[in-house]
């Protein structure tokens, strides 16, 4: 069995494009970008000058920054909300692509699995994807990650 030119042994993943691994790789990049602005942003609403995120989950460092948002002025609150909203939906899709085996593509549309948190027996949740929709994805991770400085600035002021 051969390998291929990253040295991965033939048959461990299904017969992708490297357009696929490419986009992977940069969901995953962004992702991290948006995670580490997240955790500033909780340290910032939380009045904290340490960082007071560091290792909690995404998710719930949203859930904690959600909580925060009816301290803000209101006219900053629609706004910080739905920025906070639109990070959570971006992460919990990049879950769904990051954690995924892709062991085929038809079409240019990939197929992929993994186990399923909601439900117990050996469900799997499945997820099809394919480049162009791995762009559009990208694309919104990246304007999240650009939006998140005016995002910031909005929760500089308190109403405590």
């Amino acid at each position: 069995m051969g390998t291929d030119k990253y040295g991965l042994p033939q048959g461990v993943l299904g017969p992708l494009p490297d357009d696929f691994f490419s986009c992977l790789g940069r969901v995953v990049c962004v992702s991290a970008v948006l995670e580490q602005q997240l955790e500033a942003l909780y340290e910032q609403m939380a009045l904290r000058g340490s960082p007071v995120g560091k290792q909690l989950p995404a998710s719930e460092c949203v859930q904690r920054c959600l909580k925060l948002v009816e301290e803000l002025p209101a006219y900053a609150r629609p706004r910080v909300h739905e920025y906070l909203v639109a990070v959570e939906g971006v992460l919990d899709k990049r879950n769904s692509l990051v954690h995924s085996a892709y062991p085929t593509a038809t079409d240019g549309t990939v197929w992929g699995h993994k186990p399923s948190r909601k439900s117990a027996g050996g469900s799997f949740d499945a997820i099809t994807i394919d480049v162009p929709a791995l762009i559009v994805a990208i694309g919104e991770m990246g304007n999240l990650a650009t939006d998140f400085g005016s995002v910031l600035a909005l929760c500089g002021n308190r109403v405590r």
